[in-house]
């Protein structure tokens, strides 16, 4: 690891650490709002909290 004394300090926050499913719903919904699709209950996207977003939408969509 070199002599250069950087630090960088990278969190997970798609429910290892956290509990971050709300705010990741709240996410989700606010994109699907914004393009004119009807949102959905928070239980209903929590099996998204974690997989890349892409495939998320793709499938969601």
């Amino acid at each position: 690891m070199g002599g250069d004394n950087a630090a960088t300090v990278i969190f997970d926050l798609d429910g290892v650490l956290i509990d971050s499913r709300s705010a990741v719903s709240d996410c989700m919904n606010h994109a699907l709002a914004a393009q004119g699709m009807p949102t959905r209950p928070w239980v209903d996207l929590y099996r998204y909290v974690g997989p890349p977003l892409a495939v998320a939408f793709a499938e969601i969509l």
